[in-house]
């Protein structure tokens, strides 16, 4: 199973390391880097000395893939490809080892991202610095992956999986675009502590993660502003495989008022393009908590990975007609100021050779409040074989339905098969 651990720790801990190592051995290879970021990922070192050293890690992801209802891209498409390049400098402070690090990360978006419609566009995933020290942690700032995304998330599926995680954990998971973290780590407690910054983003929901059947938020979302939030997310790893993680998160926000854009017909085949306000404007706060629970055991020579999580969302809004008005479509109107969901999910990978495994998942998720009656559920199946140490393909199978929805055609369900291939550096 996929061991989840913040990105800047596997920099640190991995090819980046002490001065020592670094003069010593130039090609110890990155340990592996947590899902959603460059997950498996080698790493190589391409040059350092006695205090400094640069790496470069990465993926190269590729997949083709189909669904009943032709709600996804029936072709071969990049998958969220990325390169990173991280730099860590040592230096003596007051006698401890301390150190200095810099990572930037670009990517290209997946035709079918989940989160804007950029295509294969190249963007900045993430950039940040920091200061830390092998005996009380890093601090680092910048765009960067929150706690929550490396304490939370049990699935190890490459194409189908990751929508509860994404659904109920709120606006501090995935990437943070200003964002300060400290983290603590030994060999058996991971810690992360996250002050968000303010910040603009497109969607403030997390209800319509996804293509294909998905669940719906109740209110109006649109671009908003972040005035801040924070997150805390925690992980313990006892010797006998065992590991137990937990995060939790709060965001304050407010959503713009809305635009919607038409025209008005002038003269034959032209017409006036005019933009009008559509809803007002409110305010409102995010909650989120979760808890997993991992288990890696041998059976005979095969190893049996199992993985458990529960988690719990919260969006209360100020001002529940402002947030309802404008065109969008929703179940019907609510008078509740607080939608709610609740997400469970399992996981089990099985390794039949050390090249070869095959892994199920099964997610499921329940509306409350605002959101009452709906539901989503979805279940994964697949295969994958790793072609050396550095390459791996796939088969994947999932079946997804939402249900309870007011909407009709949102009560609906789909069969999603997916071929891929992963190249890491």
């Amino acid at each position: 199973m996929k061991r989840y651990a913040p990105l800047v720790l596997v920099i640190t801990t991995g090819v980046l390391a002490d001065g020592a190592s670094m003069a010593a051995d130039n090609e110890t290879p990155l340990q592996a880097a947590p899902a959603y970021t460059a997950t498996q990922t080698k790493g190589e070192t391409v040059w350092s000395d006695a205090d400094t050293s640069v790496g470069v890690l990465g993926s190269v992801r590729m997949f083709g893939k189909t669904d009943s209802k032709r709600s996804q891209k029936h072709d071969i498409q990049n998958n969220d490809s990325r390169l990173g390049i991280a730099v860590r400098h040592n230096f003596d402070f007051n006698g401890g080892d301390s150190f200095s690090l810099g990572y930037y990360e670009t990517g290209i978006h997946g035709l079918d991202s989940a989160t804007d419609d950029q295509g294969n566009d190249v963007y900045t995933r993430q950039a940040y610095a920091g200061l830390g020290s092998d005996e009380y942690g890093i601090v680092t700032f910048g765009k960067q992956y929150a706690p929550t995304d490396w304490a939370l998330g049990v699935d190890t599926t490459y194409a189908w999986g990751g929508k509860g995680k994404h659904n109920t954990a709120g606006m501090s998971t995935d990437i943070i675009n200003s964002a300060a973290i400290y983290y603590y780590s030994d060999d058996h407690l991971t810690l992360g502590l996250m002050g968000q910054g303010n910040d603009t983003v497109d969607s403030i929901g997390f209800a319509d993660y996804g293509d294909g059947p998905k669940l719906h938020d109740a209110y109006r979302d649109g671009s908003a502003n972040v005035h801040g939030g924070a997150a805390l997310g925690g992980q313990y790893l006892w010797d006998n495989g065992i590991s137990v993680s937990g995060a939790v998160a709060y965001n304050n926000y407010t959503v713009n008022s809305g635009t919607v854009t038409d025209c008005t017909l002038v003269s034959s085949g032209h017409c006036y393009v005019y933009t009008d306000h559509d809803g007002a404007s409110y305010d409102g706060n995010t909650y989120s908590v979760g808890a997993t629970t991992k288990y890696t055991a041998n059976v005979g020579d095969h190893a049996w990975s199992n993985g458990a999580q529960v988690t719990w969302y919260v969006n209360k809004v100020n001002d529940v007609k402002a947030a309802t008005l404008g065109s969008y479509r929703h179940n019907q109107t609510t008078s509740n100021a607080q939608e709610t969901l609740l997400g469970l999910e399992y996981n089990s990978q099985f390794k039949i050779t050390p090249e070869w495994g095959v892994y199920a998942d099964y997610s499921w998720l329940k509306g409350g409040d605002a959101m009452e009656g709906q539901h989503f559920e979805s279940a994964v199946f697949g295969t994958d074989y790793w072609l050396g140490k550095n390459a791996v393909t796939y088969v994947e199978y999932g079946y997804e339905k939402a249900w309870g929805n007011d909407n009709k055609d949102w009560n609906t369900d789909d069969h999603l098969t997916a071929v891929g291939l992963r190249i890491f550096i």
